[in-house]
């Protein structure tokens, strides 16, 4: 596995600012080194898209981490590319995080804390929840049926991507959490039934110093009470980051959806 921590002006700021792919130094540099002012009062910007090379067949809108961006993700996402599929990319909106007061970052969602009782912040999660469905929304209106379309993401996004998901109207292709968490666990399963026998793909290192892997298990564990298709991967001695072998399972589920 490989890990890249953001450059040491930035280690201090967050630990969810640890990723996997080269590219998430460099943007970050890019963006603090172009202008931090203009990063910081930014709204949401369009997100990176990645159109497919040959007929568009299925769509994967992935989330970012905290601090991080659509960018990143892009290259990462490239390298497993699937020629039928369109990948899109957001980049979430800037904003003070309470448990990291002083520094906004890129989130979707405020955080409070850090651990499994801190409380949530409900109306962010709901109005990024709203904002995904309708970028859902659009593709099905585009003529990609809602059985091709996959959601996913990293850390505070496979978070998000679980809770879009479930929340969805409409039977999804799959959802993908790597390491994720589970969001407004308390109200679960509720009323939600579309997404109960949609496949489910979450991986987690072992060794996460971010998203205990721990949570991960418990995630795996709550869904699994009302979901028939959960599939949990571990990977030994990985931290709050990817490797080869998970993005192969990435890449192995979004060929599975394409296929059917």
């Amino acid at each position: 596995c490989t890990c890249l921590v953001v450059a040491s002006s930035l280690a201090s700021v967050d630990p969810y600012m640890v990723n996997c792919f080269s590219p998430v130094v460099r943007s970050v540099r890019s963006l603090f080194a172009s202008d931090t002012r203009s990063f910081f009062n930014q709204r949401m910007p369009n997100p990176v898209v990645i159109e497919p090379t040959a007929e568009h067949k299925a769509t994967v809108v992935w989330f970012h981490g905290l601090g991080d961006c659509g960018d990143s993700w892009a290259d990462g996402l490239r390298t497993i590319r699937n020629p039928h599929v369109k990948y899109i990319c957001p980049t979430a909106p800037t904003r003070q995080i309470s448990f990291q007061p002083g520094f906004p970052m890129s989130a979707w969602y405020d955080i409070h804390g850090l651990s499994m009782n801190s409380r949530e912040d409900i109306e962010g999660i709901m109005t990024a929840t709203k904002d995904a469905h309708k970028i859902l929304d659009a593709e099905i209106a585009a003529g990609i049926p809602s059985n091709k379309i996959i959601v996913g993401g990293f850390s505070m996004g496979g978070a998000l991507a679980i809770n879009v998901g479930f929340r969805y109207k409409q039977k999804l292709g799959g959802v993908i959490s790597l390491s994720g968490f589970l969001l407004r666990r308390t109200e679960l399963p509720g009323t939600f039934n579309a997404n109960r026998d949609t496949p489910y793909l979450f991986g987690h290192g072992t060794a996460d110093e971010v998203v205990p892997y721990d949570w991960g298990q418990l995630t795996q564990q709550t869904l699994c009470k009302f979901c028939s298709n959960v599939a949990f991967k571990s990977y030994n001695g990985m931290g709050h980051s990817t490797c080869t072998e998970e993005m192969k399972e990435v890449k192995n589920f979004i060929e599975n959806v394409v296929s059917k």
